[in-house]
């Protein structure tokens, strides 16, 4: 009943399945079983092992089964390694020191699980040869916005709640390591080959750690001046053009009206948002002007949305706002 339900392409029925396995006597075996069944799919066991954590809830129990399914012979390569990621997350010291030992080689996902996972382990010999190893990997540009993330992550926060692609972040102090991982940052922020988009996930990632680097930012959201342009495309849904735009305001760097303008025109609603919110955030009647002669050009989702801005910008700036300004489009 449970293998066919892993099979199955809808949600809730892999879910139970999920249920029924964690009921079993010898969940160790139960899991085990399925992964190393041939007649199994590679799609069915994936699952399986990724959503280890939402079966097996307590992270030192998940270890301890992870511990024995690793004894089984024919385990699938990365599914053997999302076990050991499951080890170490456990404080399983031992695993650490094996995967830490092939970061030169291992993939960039698993990479990225052993990294995020460094201040599991606050040692700095641990997190020194974390680095020399990463040292001697050749990545392509498109991954180093997600390692240099995770290192970040891993050396000055700390994961817990863990399942596979999913944690809480919690704060921690920084990694006895942390300072020396900076000869890192410096080479991944000046990697070559990085498209825009890759470029604003690296500098946005590694920020909190290096303020400076807003500049940068700045630099690639006022190139964006028409953000439906093929250049931003790879930003699928906006949220990384809407995050750098979000910063900006965050630390108090000024957008400009027009910029804000070209934003709240985007077909993408996250940059749509992020416009709306650089004006009322400004809150001056030239930004109410700005906002009243979009509104009237606005589909009604969007006008709702820009009607509340409206709102906020008029009661700062103690001006009534009437049908007749909305349809006017300006004070």
């Amino acid at each position: 009943m449970a293998r066919d339900g892993l099979e199955d392409s809808e949600w809730k029925v892999q879910r139970a399945a999920l249920r029924v396995l964690a009921r079993c006597l010898d969940p160790a075996e139960a899991f085990g079983g399925i992964l190393t069944d041939g007649d199994v799919t590679d799609e069915a066991k994936a699952y399986l092992v990724e959503h280890m954590g939402m079966a097996l809830r307590d992270p030192a129990a998940r270890g301890q089964i992870a511990g024995k399914i690793l004894e089984l012979p024919d385990l699938d390569a990365r599914h053997a390694d999302i076990l050991r990621i499951y080890r170490l997350r456990a404080g399983d010291r031992q695993a650490m020191i094996d995967m830490v030992e092939r970061l030169d080689t291992l993939s960039s996902e698993m990479t990225q699980a052993v990294l995020i996972s460094l201040n599991q382990f606050p040692e700095e010999a641990i997190g020194l040869r974390a680095l020399e190893k990463v040292q001697g990997r050749l990545d392509r540009p498109s991954e180093v916005p997600g390692l240099s993330r995770a290192a970040l992550t891993g050396l000055t926060e700390r994961i817990s709640h863990d399942g596979w692609s999913s944690y809480a972040i919690d704060p921690a102090g920084p990694h006895p390591s942390l300072e020396a991982w900076s000869i890192m940052f410096d080479r991944w922020i000046a990697t070559n080959g990085l498209t825009k988009i890759e470029r604003l996930r690296t500098l946005s990632g590694l920020l909190k750690h290096r303020p400076e680097l807003i500049e940068a930012i700045r630099d690639i959201i006022f190139s964006a001046v028409d953000p439906d342009a093929p250049e931003w495309d790879e930003d699928q849904d906006g949220h990384q053009l809407r995050h750098g735009l979000d910063e900006l305001r965050r630390m108090r760097v000024h957008v400009p009206i027009d910029l804000a303008e070209a934003f709240i025109r985007a077909r993408r609603s996250n940059l749509h948002y992020a416009g709306v919110n650089v004006l009322e955030a400004l809150a001056t009647e030239a930004a109410l002007d700005r906002l009243l002669a979009l509104y009237k050009h606005m589909e009604p989702d969007r006008q709702s949305y820009m009607l509340g801005a409206i709102e906020v910008v008029a009661s700062r700036l103690n001006i009534t706002i009437t049908e007749e300004h909305l349809e006017r489009g300006s004070l």
